[in-house]
């Protein structure tokens, strides 16, 4: 059950700025567990279990963005810097999905060939075919990959967005299994 709930949370796109679509599912999935959950006016998800004695209370916290590039030019290919810290070395031929206003569009990092490039300096932008027009600078960008289960008890997940989501993942667990009336306040974050 973890693992299946890990595996659909890394599938959720939630760059920096822009993890509304992660809060939403959090708070579809914690609510049935918890006495009040919100989402305030920048984005975190307050969910709270309140306590029989009130006296103290507990906050435990994940956060629920990755690592993701950002677009800065589109002309007939899109030009991305990073958001967070990222290898260059790894982003050739990755899939990307750029998050645009009116819809997603997926695309592939395309390089130079470093021996043409002088110092072997490699440039690198985004191919999304023809769909340009639905791109604008400042679009988030994800990395567009589908995790992978490396053993048969589906407990080693490899995947982007691991870091946090296994941290929000925790959180709905923890929803799930705490008591009826906790002693105190339970706030999950």
């Amino acid at each position: 059950m973890f693992g299946d709930l890990l595996c659909e949370l890394v599938q959720i796109p939630g760059p920096s700025g822009f993890e509304s679509r992660v809060t939403a599912r959090l708070k579809e999935l914690i609510q049935p567990y918890v006495d009040e959950v919100r989402i305030d006016k920048i984005g975190n998800l307050i969910a709270r279990k309140k306590g029989s004695e009130g006296k103290r209370s507990l906050a435990i916290a994940a956060h629920t963005d990755e690592v993701s590039l950002v677009v800065v030019k589109v002309d007939d290919f899109v030009w991305f810097d990073r958001v967070g810290f990222i290898d260059f070395h790894s982003l050739p031929s990755m899939p990307v999905l750029i998050l645009g206003a009116e819809r997603d569009i997926p695309g592939v990092v395309s390089a130079s060939s470093a021996h043409f490039e002088k110092g072997g300096d490699t440039k690198m932008w985004i191919d999304v075919g023809d769909r340009q027009k639905y791109i604008t600078p400042g679009d988030p960008i994800v990395f567009n990959l589908k995790p992978h289960w490396l053993d048969d008890n589906k407990t080693i997940l490899a995947s982007h967005a691991i870091d946090d989501r296994i941290g929000c993942a925790a959180l709905v667990e923890i929803a799930r299994q705490l008591p009826k009336r906790p002693r105190h306040d339970i706030y999950l974050v």
